[in-house]
Order: structure tokens, then sequence, then C-alpha cells
């Protein structure tokens, strides 16, 4: 779940970030710093193939513990700030809770707590893969770091995304990645905190979903400029674009009448659009920026209330 790199996944990853920087910084900025600053990868590495020395056991289980004790002050910060969490995560973890129990599985929603399998799967998945993990391994792209980390960094880095992943979806490493199989046991200690943690994020919450969005929506327009929001409406125009097939399609699985409304709307942003928007002159480029045009590109004019 989540593991393919299609235009829901990308969005849901897209609007984590964006409501979410606030919870990254408050709860992984501090160690991310740390692992950068003062570490190396040499004592971390778990992989044989990439550090011959590590055939000295005594070596081996000094990496593992190292890696071990950083993986866990991060999943302590994670559940220490889990009240940091934007709220409308909690509505979005329900949903995909629901669609995964009315899809796939068989019994009622209450029969599933944040224990089972496939809600620590699709949580995981969420929460990690889309969410944390990318802020670990590109810091930078996150503002927890300046620049770029160095391939020392990035590989304890890599290995931190490693075990919390796997750690988050309860799934001990097997055959697939062999020399991590040593720091299973950070996964079964962990895995309560884990149930707890989803089954805190699953919970039926009182109050009115669409105010919660808002709410959390708040301000992420708020530092952009006008030149800013022109580009961003014309990288999503040419996105709409490519994939406007896709979207209405999967629409569609959970609405026709809606997916009818969103062909009407992104009929402009047809990859045929597109070409002729990049043809035309730069002056009616500029014109067509001023006015918004119509369908979505209406939707996204620079003088349009967010």
């Amino acid at each position: 779940l989540f593991r393919s790199d299609d235009y829901s996944s990308r969005l849901l990853s897209t609007y984590a970030k964006a409501v979410g920087l606030r919870f990254i910084h408050t709860a992984l900025a501090d160690h991310i710093r740390a692992l950068c600053t003062d570490k190396k990868s040499s004592d971390f590495e778990l992989n044989i193939a990439k550090d011959p020395s590590l055939s000295d056991p005594v070596k081996l289980q000094r990496n593992a513990d190292n890696l071990m004790a950083v993986c866990q002050t991060i999943v302590d910060s994670i559940l220490d700030h889990v009240d940091a969490l934007p709220l409308s995560f909690v509505h979005v973890c329900r949903y995909l809770k629901g669609k995964l129990i009315e899809r796939f599985l068989d019994k009622s929603e209450e029969d599933y707590d944040g224990s089972s399998s496939p809600i620590k799967a699709i949580m995981g998945g969420f929460l990690f893969l889309r969410f944390i993990c990318p802020a670990i391994t590109t810091p930078h792209s996150y503002g927890l770091l300046d620049e770029i980390p160095d391939a020392s960094s990035r590989r304890i880095l890599v290995l931190v995304t490693k075990l919390l992943f796997n750690c988050s979806t309860d799934v001990e490493f097997g055959v697939k990645e062999s020399y991590m199989r040593i720091v299973n046991g950070f996964i079964l200690q962990n895995a309560p905190r884990m149930s707890f943690l989803y089954t805190r994020l699953t919970a039926k919450r009182e109050g009115d979903i669409e105010a919660c969005f808002t709410a959390d929506s708040d301000g992420i327009f708020a530092n952009i400029t006008q030149d800013q929001l022109i580009q961003d409406r014309d990288e999503i125009m040419l996105a709409l674009g490519k994939h406007v097939d896709e979207v209405v399609g999967k629409v569609a699985l959970s609405s026709e009448s809606l997916a009818q409304q969103l062909q009407v709307v992104m009929a402009p942003s047809t990859a045929a659009a597109a070409a002729a928007a990049a043809a035309a002159s730069p002056q009616k480029d500029v014109e067509k920026k001023k006015t918004g045009g119509g369908g979505i590109m209406g939707f996204f004019a620079p003088n349009r209330k967010l």
C-alpha cells in the first residue's frame, strides 16, 4: 500500500507535507541534525558487503545497538509529539481504514484496531512511507538541514528509515534484506506502541470534517507570492493534462457524477490544451495569467481568493 508512485499517492504525500511540516520540525529536527553532524555511517552500517569489518560479531552488534538507539529516540519523539499532528490526519487515517476494510476485508470496522496487520500496513504506508521517512531521507527538502547531507550521513538516514518503516508496519526483516535481521528485536519491542498510535489516529472524532481540513490548510499559501502562484498553477495544469483520464477514472470508482463534473472542469487541462498554451505567443500567455481563464484555469487564477 502506497508503494506505487501514482497520482493519488503523490497527492496525499504533498498534502501531508504541506500541513504537517510543523510536526516534522517539532518531532524530527534535532535528531536529524545530530545524526548528520556528529555520527559516522561506519558506526551504524550492518551490511557486511559495504563494510567487511562487520565480520566481527562484536562490531556488528555494536552498530546494531547504535541504530536501534537512534531509532528509539525518533519513535519516542514521534509518540511524544503526536498531539502536534494536524487534526486532518485523523480524518485521513480513519478514511483510509474504512476504505481498506470496505475493499479488502470481510469484517466490520470495529473488528480492526491499530494492532491488526492490515491497519498497520496502511497506516505505516501513509504516516511513515509517505510522510515521515521522506523527511528523514531528504531533510534538506523539509528545511531540517540547510544543504544536502554527505554520503556518510545519507547512509545513516537510509538505515534509519528502513528500520522505522518496517517497525511502522510490524514486518520483520527476512531473506530480502537479511543483514537487517539483527534489529528485528526493535520491531517486536515497539509493536505495542505502534498499535497504540494507530488506534488513536483511527478513532472516531467529533467535529466538522470540512472545518478541520480548512483549519489545517490555513497558512499554506500565506507566504507565497503572485509569481509563485502563477508558476504553481501552470505546473498543475501541465500535470493535469497528462493525467486527466487517470484522475477521472479513479474518481469514477467512488462517484460517477463527480467524475462527470471533473471531466467538464478539467477539459482545458488536456494534453492538447497544454500544448496549445505552450505554443501561444508570450503576450497571450500573459493575458491568460491575468484573467485566469475558464474551467480549472479560472480556479487557479491569481486573483481568486483561496
